[in-house]
């Protein structure tokens, strides 16, 4: 028996943002601050919308062609910049460039938790936080920390148009992790 593949739902991060994004974590990383255990690959960087698990291929196949029924969804633009945390203030566990809020990116994420939570996966009961992760898990031997650079340059933000949502499987052992197993376009 074949253990079942995990996924998730989101959107892909333009290729110049990408770009962007990994410039910081270079910056980052050569300023020795930041200890992350895990640097997010810059192919994979997205904004998640609703996190799956382990899904069977008929189920995934299902929640794909209920994702491609929804209407009413539009391309639109968001923000994503400056920097944050998730977790406690000193060590967290998650650091991320923000994308900033709007009812477009809101309608959106709950129109594909509302569709997923029809094959039986739970709505997220936290307020959506939309976010790039940039690193992850915080290495507890690093003796310092941290301490967010102040530079302007990680305060700046980039507008992205979104067109498309994509549905993503993960494959933890390799690098890059997510692959798109298909897109599904924005009016």
């Amino acid at each position: 028996m074949t253990k079942d593949a995990h996924y998730f739902i989101g959107i892909p991060v333009r290729e110049d943002i990408q770009q962007w994004l990994a410039e910081w974590q270079n910056m980052l990383q050569e300023k020795g601050q930041l200890a992350y255990k895990s640097w997010t690959h810059p192919s994979d960087l997205h904004i998640t919308l609703t996190f799956l698990g382990a899904v069977s291929e008929n189920k995934i196949t299902a929640i794909i062609e209920e994702l491609e029924k929804l209407e009413d969804l539009f391309a639109f633009h968001l923000n994503i910049g400056t920097m944050g945390t998730f977790g406690k203030g000193s060590q967290p566990r998650v650091l991320w460039a923000g994308v900033e809020v709007n009812e477009v990116l809101t309608e959106l994420q709950d129109k594909v938790a509302s569709s997923c939570s029809m094959f039986g996966f739970s709505k997220e009961s936290r307020p959506y936080h939309p976010h790039v992760t940039l690193a992850k898990k915080w290495d507890n031997s690093f003796n310092k920390e941290l301490v967010l650079p102040e530079e302007a340059e990680f305060s700046t933000k980039r507008e992205m148009m979104v067109d498309h949502l994509a549905v993503y499987k993960i494959h933890p052992s390799k690098s890059p992790k997510y692959e798109i197993v298909t897109a599904i376009r924005l009016n």
